[in-house]
């Protein structure tokens, strides 16, 4: 059987629809289409938890020690696996503004790896404080503005975002100013987002207190506990429903391939008859379910890449990703199920076939 004539052959049973093409497409952009758009849904959801989780700060750390805490050992944390950022923070004395001289602004001295704790605006081109929104919008001030304090002039470096979400109070309404740090410069407080932490991440932050005689029990807490102590991504994404998907995939992608090449084993049991060989048949059946299935995978894919964008920049390839997975074992389920289907299909039941019909 020369090639150009399966080829022939299969697009008159595609346009004849002997093959059964609308069907199978269908079938397949249900079946598949919704495993795939099902689970990539599942891993957003994981993803939107555990951004809004990070986001409140619920994945950080605290560690409170007056006078104990070492800066640069604290910022160093942020070079442990799976530690995001970590610093220092310490009061200091308070800011009066010009624009409000009876209003003592509470203020910080912090880290250099602070401010990574915080989601911020930031000129580089200036050295100055930094102040929250809130504090911003009362000073009318924004990030490069100069602001006129009892001291003199100061530049607003940036402006951080602290929201009133159940994280711990101090830094709605405050101005920070980060200062170097060298191995003796103390502060009260380090700071540890750990988004996916092991189980001894945590412990990492005891390595920032430094011992002072008989100076207070640094305490451990949890900036935001709102939203519970904990939340295991990693766990929670290998634990999703449609996690064995891209498997019941490829199974219900070969029952697709199979039934409608059994439906026409009388059909094929006579091309068979009619010594047509087995490998030119096979050959043709699987180029009959390419004409759909090419479509159906553009289409179920296109979905997935649309679902996968309202999804971080920084996940948008692992979520399309999971989908595409699922589409791709789905797509080998179906030509794998037609082989079978052609492979057990035999001339010598074409009477037992006949009799069936």
């Amino acid at each position: 059987m020369r090639l150009d004539s399966v080829f022939s052959e299969a697009a008159r049973n595609v346009a004849a629809r002997t093959s059964r093409p609308v069907v199978s497409l269908i079938l397949f952009i249900a079946l598949i289409g919704g495993l795939a758009l099902f689970d990539v849904t599942a891993i957003n959801g994981v993803l939107a938890k555990n951004a809004a989780f990070t986001s409140s700060g619920a994945s950080t750390t605290t560690l409170t020690a007056t006078g104990q805490v070492g800066g640069m050992a604290c910022d160093n944390l942020a070079n442990a696996p799976r530690v995001r950022a970590a610093g220092a923070v310490a009061d200091t004395q308070p800011l009066v503004f010009s624009s409000l001289p009876s209003s003592p602004v509470p203020t910080k001295r912090a880290s250099p790896g602070f401010l990574a704790l915080l989601p911020h605006e930031v000129d580089t081109s200036q050295t100055g404080i930094f102040v929250s929104h809130d504090l911003a919008v009362t000073l009318s001030v924004t990030t490069g503005d100069s602001v006129d304090t009892k001291n003199g002039p100061v530049r607003v470096e940036g402006v951080y975002d602290y929201p009133d979400d159940g994280r711990a109070p101090g830094l709605g309404y405050a101005a920070i100013f980060i200062e170097p740090v060298t191995a003796s410069t103390m502060f009260d407080a380090c700071w540890m987002d750990a988004p996916y932490p092991a189980e001894d991440t945590r412990s990492l932050i005891w390595t920032s207190v430094e011992t002072i005689g008989q100076a207070a029990k640094p305490t451990l807490g949890q900036l935001n506990s709102t939203m519970g102590v904990s939340f295991d991504a990693i766990s929670a994404f290998n634990s999703r429903p449609s996690e064995s998907f891209p498997w019941v995939a490829l199974l219900l992608g070969s029952v697709v391939g199979f039934v409608p090449v059994r439906f026409r084993r009388l059909e094929l049991a006579s091309a068979l008859h009619s010594r047509i060989p087995k490998a030119g048949l096979t050959l043709q059946v699987m180029l009959e379910n390419l004409f759909w299935l090419i479509p159906a995978v553009l289409v179920v894919s296109g979905a997935s890449l649309f679902l996968s964008q309202t999804a971080l920049e920084s996940d948008f390839i692992s979520i399309a990703s999971a989908g595409f997975r699922i589409v791709g074992l789905g797509s080998i389920g179906v030509l794998l199920g037609s082989i079978v289907g052609v492979l057990v299909t035999r001339e010598r039941d074409l009477f037992k076939y006949f009799k069936e019909r």
